[in-house]
């Protein structure tokens, strides 16, 4: 049933928003535990880096979603301190995608910060401490913004290799594996 004031089409520009700005926040959101051991990153970890392939970072939730990421162009960068602290900006990322078989384009921006714990064995502690992502959908010439503040986590086990200038980061939450391919950046 639609609500008085709300069309059809209105429903689904928000729903495809929120799926839109949910697909930023691929680590589950809870209250933040202090650390129990310093935030150091592995070595290899610390500079700076750009999203090798944008998919994973706008799809990230997308698997279980009636939306479809067709196309995605910007960039993604990861700046990682020698303390741990990293800080994730998402710059002119411009996605089209399919819901429910309608075609969608939108935009995202804005960014999360964190930190990284070495757990040894190539597992890190991947903690969200903060953020702002911003989502704009449009569908048939219709516009919705959304921002969505980013909620601190306790953090999850992930995977972190290095090889030469290339990262990955795996972590898997709920099933599903999402992997993050970083390329160092100068």
């Amino acid at each position: 049933m639609v609500r008085p004031g709300l069309t059809r089409l209105t429903m689904m520009l928000l729903a495809v928003t929120a799926v839109a700005a949910t697909s930023a926040l691929w680590l589950p959101a809870g209250p933040a535990a202090p650390a129990t051991a310093a935030a150091e990153p592995p070595s290899c970890a610390v500079g700076n880096w750009t999203a090798a392939d944008l998919m994973p970072v706008v799809a990230g939730a997308g698997g279980t979603q009636e939306i479809t990421i067709l196309d995605v162009s910007g960039t993604a960068r990861l700046r990682v301190a020698a303390d741990g602290e990293w800080e994730t900006r998402f710059e002119d990322i411009k996605f089209t995608a399919t819901f429910m078989g309608l075609p969608v384009n939108g935009t995202i921006a804005g960014g999360m910060r964190g930190s990284f714990t070495d757990l040894g064995d190539g597992q890190v502690l991947d903690r969200v401490s903060g953020g702002k992502i911003s989502v704009t959908v449009s569908i048939f010439g219709q516009r919705v913004a959304q921002e969505r503040d980013i909620r601190p986590n306790d953090g999850v086990e992930s995977t972190l290799e290095c090889d030469g200038d290339r990262m990955t980061v795996s972590t898997t939450t709920g099933g599903n594996t999402l992997t993050l391919v970083w390329t160092r950046a100068e």
